[in-house]
């Protein structure tokens, strides 16, 4: 299936408490393909266009980084033994991974609602293409989507 991704753009610094903001690249939001996005999400986020995905998949695209590894909430699974998250998100889509086909500085501007892929309706194949990376394997995904 097709999904739409709202990626950011720049670097968010952590908070002094702990809490991880959002970095480069990492995929904040997920929705069906096509996505009627609000005007905020146009300026503040690049939309990317990723199809091949499953529904399980996308699940697992927004969840954090946690220096243990895991993938799931301690209050998910019902552990008292807490993960210490590394980033906000455990995946990303590099922007220069897509960069060649966009203004990087157009989309940076608040001012701006540049949506250059979603505007042409470019999408990019989830299974073919280094689009989506695991920051903790330091890798692209693509044997981890269903074939």
């Amino acid at each position: 299936m097709k999904y739409e991704l709202a990626i950011a753009v720049a670097d968010e610094q952590d908070l002094a408490s702990g809490h991880k903001r959002k970095k480069k690249g990492d995929i904040i939001a997920i929705k069906p393909y096509p996505w009627n996005w609000g005007t905020e999400e146009l300026k503040h986020y690049l939309i990317v266009i990723v199809d091949g995905l499953t529904e399980k998949e996308v699940e697992c695209l927004t969840i954090p980084y946690y220096k243990d590894g895991q993938d799931v909430s301690p209050i998910a699974t019902g552990e008292t033994k807490p993960h210490i998250p590394i980033a906000k998100r455990k995946y990303k889509v590099p922007l220069t991974a897509i960069s060649k086909d966009i203004d990087l500085d157009k989309v940076k501007d608040k001012n701006l609602a540049y949506q250059p892929l979603k505007d042409k309706d470019i999408s990019f194949d989830a299974k073919s293409t280094d689009i989506i990376f695991n920051k903790h394997e330091n890798d692209y995904v693509k044997s981890w989507f269903s074939s």
